[in-house]
Protein backbone atom coordinates (compact mmCIF):
# COMPACT_ATOMS: atom_id res chain seq x y z
CA UNK A 1 0.00 0.00 0.00
CA UNK A 2 1.41 3.38 -0.98
CA UNK A 3 2.24 5.84 1.76
CA UNK A 4 0.10 8.95 1.54
CA UNK A 5 2.20 12.10 1.70
CA UNK A 6 0.55 15.42 2.58
CA UNK A 7 0.78 17.93 -0.23
CA UNK A 8 3.92 18.58 -2.27
CA UNK A 9 7.17 16.87 -1.35
CA UNK A 10 10.60 16.22 -2.72
CA UNK A 11 12.80 13.31 -1.71
CA UNK A 12 16.56 13.16 -1.27
CA UNK A 13 18.69 10.06 -1.06
CA UNK A 14 19.71 9.48 2.55
CA UNK A 15 23.34 9.70 1.48
CA UNK A 16 22.98 12.82 -0.67
CA UNK A 17 25.49 14.73 1.47
CA UNK A 18 28.17 12.26 0.32
CA UNK A 19 27.68 13.26 -3.31
CA UNK A 20 30.95 14.68 -4.63
CA UNK A 21 29.27 17.65 -6.32
CA UNK A 22 27.45 18.58 -3.11
CA UNK A 23 30.67 18.40 -1.11
CA UNK A 24 32.52 20.45 -3.70
CA UNK A 25 29.78 23.10 -3.79
CA UNK A 26 30.06 23.81 -0.05
CA UNK A 27 27.49 24.15 2.70
CA UNK A 28 26.06 27.52 1.62
CA UNK A 29 25.41 26.30 -1.92
CA UNK A 30 24.08 23.01 -0.55
CA UNK A 31 21.39 24.82 1.45
CA UNK A 32 20.32 26.75 -1.65
CA UNK A 33 20.17 23.52 -3.65
CA UNK A 34 17.87 21.84 -1.12
CA UNK A 35 15.56 24.86 -1.12
CA UNK A 36 15.51 24.95 -4.92
CA UNK A 37 14.46 21.29 -4.91
CA UNK A 38 11.66 22.09 -2.46
CA UNK A 39 10.52 25.07 -4.54
CA UNK A 40 10.46 23.02 -7.75
CA UNK A 41 8.65 20.21 -5.94
CA UNK A 42 5.75 22.50 -5.12
CA UNK A 43 5.76 24.11 -8.60
CA UNK A 44 5.86 21.05 -10.90
CA UNK A 45 5.03 23.11 -13.98
CA UNK A 46 8.59 24.46 -13.88
CA UNK A 47 10.12 20.98 -14.37
CA UNK A 48 13.08 21.95 -12.20
CA UNK A 49 13.50 25.55 -13.42
CA UNK A 50 13.73 28.59 -11.14
CA UNK A 51 14.35 32.23 -12.05
CA UNK A 52 17.12 34.46 -10.72
CA UNK A 53 14.55 36.65 -8.99
CA UNK A 54 12.93 33.71 -7.26
CA UNK A 55 16.34 32.57 -6.04
CA UNK A 56 16.91 36.01 -4.55
CA UNK A 57 13.46 36.60 -3.10
CA UNK A 58 11.54 33.35 -2.58
CA UNK A 59 13.94 31.01 -0.82
CA UNK A 60 14.67 32.93 2.37
CA UNK A 61 18.42 33.22 1.80
CA UNK A 62 20.41 36.44 1.91
CA UNK A 63 23.99 37.62 1.81
CA UNK A 64 25.83 37.07 5.11
CA UNK A 65 28.12 40.14 5.18
CA UNK A 66 30.40 38.88 7.92
CA UNK A 67 31.11 35.68 5.95
CA UNK A 68 31.62 37.08 2.47
CA UNK A 69 30.19 37.45 -1.06
CA UNK A 70 30.08 33.69 -1.62
CA UNK A 71 26.97 33.61 0.61
CA UNK A 72 24.94 35.82 -1.76
CA UNK A 73 22.13 33.76 -3.35
CA UNK A 74 23.38 34.43 -6.87
CA UNK A 75 26.91 33.37 -5.89
CA UNK A 76 25.57 30.14 -4.39
CA UNK A 77 23.59 29.42 -7.58
CA UNK A 78 26.64 30.09 -9.72
CA UNK A 79 28.64 27.68 -7.58
CA UNK A 80 26.00 24.97 -8.06
CA UNK A 81 26.26 25.49 -11.81
CA UNK A 82 30.04 25.22 -11.64
CA UNK A 83 29.85 21.78 -10.01
CA UNK A 84 27.17 20.59 -12.43
CA UNK A 85 24.09 20.49 -10.20
CA UNK A 86 22.35 23.40 -11.96
CA UNK A 87 22.36 24.46 -15.61
CA UNK A 88 22.02 28.09 -16.66
CA UNK A 89 18.85 28.52 -18.73
CA UNK A 90 17.53 31.94 -19.74
CA UNK A 91 17.16 34.22 -16.72
CA UNK A 92 17.38 31.36 -14.28
CA UNK A 93 18.64 27.85 -13.63
CA UNK A 94 17.36 24.31 -14.11
CA UNK A 95 18.14 21.39 -11.82
CA UNK A 96 20.21 19.24 -14.15
CA UNK A 97 18.86 15.86 -13.03
CA UNK A 98 15.26 16.92 -12.33
CA UNK A 99 13.59 14.99 -15.15
CA UNK A 100 15.71 11.96 -14.39
CA UNK A 101 14.04 11.54 -11.00
CA UNK A 102 10.77 13.43 -11.46
CA UNK A 103 7.92 13.26 -13.93
CA UNK A 104 7.48 16.03 -16.45
CA UNK A 105 4.42 18.26 -16.34
CA UNK A 106 2.77 16.59 -19.34
CA UNK A 107 3.19 13.18 -17.73
CA UNK A 108 1.68 14.44 -14.48
CA UNK A 109 -1.36 15.79 -16.35
CA UNK A 110 -1.69 12.55 -18.31
CA UNK A 111 -1.58 10.52 -15.10
CA UNK A 112 -4.23 12.72 -13.50
CA UNK A 113 -6.45 12.35 -16.55
CA UNK A 114 -6.10 8.56 -16.40
CA UNK A 115 -6.83 8.71 -12.70
CA UNK A 116 -10.06 10.64 -13.27
CA UNK A 117 -11.13 8.24 -16.01
CA UNK A 118 -10.49 5.28 -13.74
CA UNK A 119 -12.45 6.79 -10.87
CA UNK A 120 -15.36 7.62 -13.16
CA UNK A 121 -15.38 4.18 -14.81
CA UNK A 122 -18.51 2.02 -14.15
CA UNK A 123 -18.17 -0.60 -11.41
CA UNK A 124 -18.02 -4.25 -12.45
CA UNK A 125 -21.08 -6.40 -11.63
CA UNK A 126 -21.68 -7.37 -8.04
CA UNK A 127 -18.08 -7.11 -6.90
CA UNK A 128 -18.42 -3.40 -6.26
CA UNK A 129 -14.86 -2.76 -7.43
CA UNK A 130 -13.73 -0.37 -10.08
CA UNK A 131 -12.19 -1.69 -13.26
CA UNK A 132 -8.47 -1.30 -13.77
CA UNK A 133 -5.71 -2.11 -11.34
CA UNK A 134 -3.67 0.53 -9.60
CA UNK A 135 -0.03 -0.22 -10.22
CA UNK A 136 3.29 1.52 -9.98
CA UNK A 137 6.38 1.51 -7.85
CA UNK A 138 8.80 3.94 -6.29
CA UNK A 139 11.92 4.45 -8.36
CA UNK A 140 15.02 6.59 -8.14
CA UNK A 141 17.45 4.19 -6.45
CA UNK A 142 21.17 4.63 -6.83
CA UNK A 143 24.01 6.76 -5.58
CA UNK A 144 24.13 10.53 -5.51
CA UNK A 145 21.13 12.82 -5.49
CA UNK A 146 17.63 11.34 -5.45
CA UNK A 147 14.71 13.69 -6.00
CA UNK A 148 10.96 13.01 -6.00
CA UNK A 149 10.14 9.31 -6.18
CA UNK A 150 7.55 7.92 -8.58
CA UNK A 151 4.43 6.97 -6.64
CA UNK A 152 1.42 4.86 -7.56
CA UNK A 153 -0.71 6.10 -10.43
CA UNK A 154 -3.13 7.61 -7.96
CA UNK A 155 -0.37 9.67 -6.35
CA UNK A 156 1.60 12.32 -8.21
CA UNK A 157 4.37 14.63 -7.09
CA UNK A 158 1.70 16.88 -5.63
CA UNK A 159 -0.18 13.95 -4.31
CA UNK A 160 -3.34 15.39 -2.88
CA UNK A 161 -6.58 16.15 -4.65
CA UNK A 162 -6.57 19.48 -2.84
CA UNK A 163 -3.34 20.49 -4.64
CA UNK A 164 -4.77 19.41 -8.00
CA UNK A 165 -7.96 21.32 -7.33
CA UNK A 166 -5.96 24.40 -6.43
CA UNK A 167 -4.04 24.24 -9.72
CA UNK A 168 -7.14 23.77 -11.81
CA UNK A 169 -8.92 26.67 -10.12
CA UNK A 170 -5.97 29.10 -10.30
CA UNK A 171 -7.40 31.08 -13.25
CA UNK A 172 -10.53 31.65 -11.17
CA UNK A 173 -8.43 33.75 -8.80
CA UNK A 174 -8.41 36.54 -11.35
CA UNK A 175 -11.17 38.26 -9.36
CA UNK A 176 -8.84 38.36 -6.36
CA UNK A 177 -6.10 39.88 -8.52
CA UNK A 178 -8.58 42.36 -10.04
CA UNK A 179 -9.72 43.58 -6.63
CA UNK A 180 -6.16 43.74 -5.30
CA UNK A 181 -4.94 45.77 -8.25
CA UNK A 182 -7.75 48.26 -7.86
CA UNK A 183 -7.42 50.02 -11.22
CA UNK A 184 -10.25 48.31 -13.05
CA UNK A 185 -9.55 49.01 -16.72
CA UNK A 186 -9.92 46.49 -19.61
CA UNK A 187 -11.00 43.50 -17.58
CA UNK A 188 -11.37 41.18 -20.59
CA UNK A 189 -7.89 41.89 -21.93
CA UNK A 190 -6.37 41.75 -18.46
CA UNK A 191 -7.95 38.37 -17.75
CA UNK A 192 -6.53 37.02 -21.00
CA UNK A 193 -3.05 38.23 -20.01
CA UNK A 194 -3.55 36.76 -16.54
CA UNK A 195 -4.25 33.33 -17.97
CA UNK A 196 -1.25 33.61 -20.28
CA UNK A 197 0.99 34.59 -17.38
CA UNK A 198 -0.03 31.53 -15.38
CA UNK A 199 1.29 29.29 -18.17
CA UNK A 200 4.82 30.64 -17.76
CA UNK A 201 7.36 28.58 -15.77
CA UNK A 202 7.31 29.37 -12.07
CA UNK A 203 4.40 31.82 -12.24
CA UNK A 204 1.55 31.24 -9.79
CA UNK A 205 -1.56 33.15 -8.80
CA UNK A 206 -0.03 33.82 -5.37
CA UNK A 207 3.05 35.38 -6.96
CA UNK A 208 1.04 37.64 -9.30
CA UNK A 209 -1.33 38.81 -6.60
CA UNK A 210 1.47 39.53 -4.13
CA UNK A 211 3.55 41.37 -6.76
CA UNK A 212 0.54 43.44 -7.84
CA UNK A 213 -0.26 44.38 -4.25
CA UNK A 214 3.31 45.45 -3.64
CA UNK A 215 3.51 47.43 -6.89
CA UNK A 216 0.29 49.35 -6.29
CA UNK A 217 1.23 50.05 -2.66
CA UNK A 218 4.63 51.36 -3.71
CA UNK A 219 3.17 53.63 -6.40
CA UNK A 220 0.59 55.10 -4.03
CA UNK A 221 3.16 55.75 -1.32
CA UNK A 222 5.93 57.15 -3.51
CA UNK A 223 4.23 58.83 -6.46
CA UNK A 224 0.58 59.70 -5.88
CA UNK A 225 -1.80 58.53 -3.18
CA UNK A 226 -4.70 58.51 -5.64
CA UNK A 227 -2.94 55.91 -7.75
CA UNK A 228 -3.08 57.96 -10.94
CA UNK A 229 0.38 56.73 -11.96
CA UNK A 230 -0.51 53.07 -11.53
CA UNK A 231 -0.38 51.50 -14.98
CA UNK A 232 -3.35 49.61 -16.39
CA UNK A 233 -3.46 45.96 -15.27
CA UNK A 234 -3.33 44.74 -18.89
CA UNK A 235 -0.05 46.56 -19.46
CA UNK A 236 1.36 45.42 -16.10
CA UNK A 237 0.69 41.79 -16.99
CA UNK A 238 1.74 42.12 -20.64
CA UNK A 239 5.12 43.63 -19.69
CA UNK A 240 5.66 41.01 -16.94
CA UNK A 241 6.11 43.72 -14.35
CA UNK A 242 5.93 41.15 -11.58
CA UNK A 243 9.64 40.67 -12.37
CA UNK A 244 10.50 44.29 -11.53
CA UNK A 245 13.35 44.75 -9.08
CA UNK A 246 11.97 46.86 -6.27
CA UNK A 247 13.37 47.92 -2.97
CA UNK A 248 13.59 45.18 -0.37
CA UNK A 249 10.47 45.00 1.79
CA UNK A 250 11.18 45.27 5.48
CA UNK A 251 8.92 44.13 8.31
CA UNK A 252 6.74 47.11 9.21
CA UNK A 253 4.44 45.53 11.74
CA UNK A 254 1.36 46.29 9.67
CA UNK A 255 -0.59 44.36 7.04
CA UNK A 256 -0.11 46.78 4.16
CA UNK A 257 3.13 45.28 2.93
CA UNK A 258 4.57 48.80 2.57
CA UNK A 259 7.85 49.07 0.67
CA UNK A 260 11.03 50.62 2.02
CA UNK A 261 14.33 51.28 0.33
CA UNK A 262 16.91 48.55 0.90
CA UNK A 263 18.74 48.42 4.23
CA UNK A 264 20.47 45.06 3.63
CA UNK A 265 23.28 44.79 1.05
CA UNK A 266 22.12 44.38 -2.57
CA UNK A 267 23.19 41.52 -4.86
CA UNK A 268 26.97 41.26 -4.92
CA UNK A 269 28.83 41.72 -8.24
CA UNK A 270 30.42 38.38 -9.24
CA UNK A 271 33.87 39.97 -9.51
CA UNK A 272 34.09 40.18 -5.72
CA UNK A 273 33.82 36.40 -5.23
CA UNK A 274 37.57 36.15 -5.86
CA UNK A 275 38.41 39.59 -4.44
CA UNK A 276 37.76 39.63 -0.66
CA UNK A 277 39.49 42.99 -0.19
CA UNK A 278 37.38 44.55 -2.94
CA UNK A 279 34.26 43.07 -1.40
CA UNK A 280 35.09 44.61 1.98
CA UNK A 281 35.54 48.04 0.38
CA UNK A 282 32.25 47.58 -1.51
CA UNK A 283 30.47 46.62 1.70
CA UNK A 284 32.03 49.51 3.63
CA UNK A 285 30.83 51.97 0.98
CA UNK A 286 27.33 50.50 1.19
CA UNK A 287 27.21 50.75 4.98
CA UNK A 288 28.48 54.33 4.76
CA UNK A 289 25.56 55.27 2.51
CA UNK A 290 27.69 55.68 -0.61
CA UNK A 291 26.36 54.56 -4.02
CA UNK A 292 27.51 51.08 -5.05
CA UNK A 293 27.03 48.92 -8.14
CA UNK A 294 25.00 45.72 -7.67
CA UNK A 295 25.24 42.44 -9.61
CA UNK A 296 22.90 43.78 -12.32
CA UNK A 297 24.97 46.91 -12.93
CA UNK A 298 22.50 49.18 -11.13
CA UNK A 299 23.62 51.97 -8.83
CA UNK A 300 21.98 51.59 -5.42
CA UNK A 301 22.27 53.45 -2.12
CA UNK A 302 21.52 52.47 1.44
CA UNK A 303 18.64 54.75 2.43
CA UNK A 304 15.67 54.13 4.68
CA UNK A 305 12.41 55.94 4.01
CA UNK A 306 11.19 57.69 7.15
Amino acid sequence: MAIKRPGAYVALAANYADDEAIMEAGEYAELLYVRILAYCGRTPKTEGWISDKQIRTRLGLELIPEVGPETAPESRANRLAEVGLLVREGNGYRVKSWLRWNRGWEEILRTRSQDRDRKNAPTSGNTGTRTGNKTGSATGRGTGIQHSETETETETDISSSKAASSRLSEPDRFDEFWDTYGKKVDRKGSERKWNQALKKPGITADLLIAAAREYVTWEREHNDASGKYVMDPFKWLHNERWNDERASREATGDSTGAWQRPVSPPSVPPKFVDDPAGYQRWLADWNAGKPVIDANGNTVTKEVRQ
